[in-house]
């Protein structure tokens, strides 16, 4: 019965087909898991609303199970499998110890998502063993394509606590070389030598000024959208520091978001970015995390020719005079977006 998990696992063609033979061989052992599989492969082809009912009834006995692992865990499910595991992370839990758990049930063998939100209140925590467990536990989790960890809530004291320390990340690469995004959003992240040839979307934020080096060494062949955020600290030669970043060319990128540590130095971004090779191909441009001033909306308003490829503009929470807003309303029309 292993042999055909770790064939579904393996992502075969005959999925389906698979996922019915493995839900009869369950059933034989009077397993409920078997009868999930059977009701949501049906509900493929004939969606009534008794099988739905009978979908739901025994993914909640399966959450209750579930919610033992702890850490406020939700889940999505999808062919009678947990498809996306979410956790809330609150202070110095440790986290990491959900994870073997997780490992050893089968309903969770074709787990593609995982989502880490910080509630901080107490003291900062540390993910540096999480990526370290998940990383060992990467025989178990096959199919993990998404890892996405963020600070929602951050109530901490931030002279004592501070936000989420994501400590050292790099433990994912070479354990999951199929994942496809990596969302990082925290303090004190160790990126390593990024090697993702499958990542299509990379985010990291709060980065100190010297990861700039490490996105212009990483091998990020297939990356389509790029989102870096780099935390307010002077930096003393900000060409230096961020020129070879803007002079680095991914190939498919289509999705840039920027935010430099200070108004200056996303002045000079404003000034470099539009003939930038990172620039390219961009079709959605977005200063999120960002604050821009006049000068830099200006900057943007008076290239906006020489965006050529730009069908969408995200602008964090700015202050402008509403002359401005109505420029940037007149020059960028529906494609401007404030978020």
């Amino acid at each position: 019965m292993d042999d055909v998990l770790e064939r579904i696992a393996a992502g075969t063609v005959d999925e389906l087909e698979l996922l019915r033979v493995y839900a009869d061989q369950l059933i034989l052992r009077g397993d409920p898991l078997g009868e999930l599989i059977v009701v949501a492969t049906d509900r493929l082809h004939r969606d009534t609303p008794e099988l739905s009912r009978r979908e739901d009834a025994l993914i909640a006995v399966r959450t209750r199970e579930l919610a033992t692992l702890g850490h406020r865990g939700t889940y999505r499910w999808r062919r009678g499998f947990v498809d996306s595991a979410s956790f809330q992370h609150a202070g110095d839990e440790q986290i990491e110890l959900v994870f073997p758990l997780l490992a050893m049930r089968a309903d969770a063998r074709l787990l593609r998502r995982i989502e880490i939100h910080g509630l901080e209140y107490d003291g900062q925590g540390d993910l540096g063993p999480t990526f370290a467990t998940l990383a060992r536990l990467a025989p178990h989790f096959p199919r993990l394509a998404e890892v996405v960890v963020g600070i929602d809530l951050d109530l901490g004291n931030p002279w004592v606590d501070g936000p989420l320390a994501l400590r050292d990340v790099s433990p994912l690469y070479a354990a999951y070389p199929a994942l496809e995004l990596l969302e990082l959003d925290g303090a004190r992240i160790e990126l390593g030598d990024i090697v993702l040839p499958n990542v299509r979307r990379f985010q990291a934020t709060r980065l100190a000024a010297d990861d700039a080096r490490r996105i212009v060494a990483a091998e990020l062949p297939r990356l389509v959208d790029l989102e870096l955020g780099f935390s307010r600290r002077a930096v003393d030669n900000v060409a230096a520091c961020f020129g070879p970043l803007l002079h680095r060319e991914f190939p498919h990128l289509e999705a840039l978001s920027l935010a430099l540590p200070t108004i200056e130095a996303q002045l000079w971004l404003t000034c470099e970015l539009p003939d930038a090779p990172i620039a390219r191909r961009v079709r959605r441009l977005a200063f999120r995390h960002a604050s821009l001033d006049a000068r830099c909306i200006e900057r943007l308003i008076a290239d906006r020719s020489r965006y050529r490829l730009l069908e969408r503009l995200e602008l964090g929470h700015t202050t402008l005079s509403a002359s401005l807003q109505k420029q940037l309303l007149r020059v960028f029309g529906s494609a401007l977006v404030l978020v």
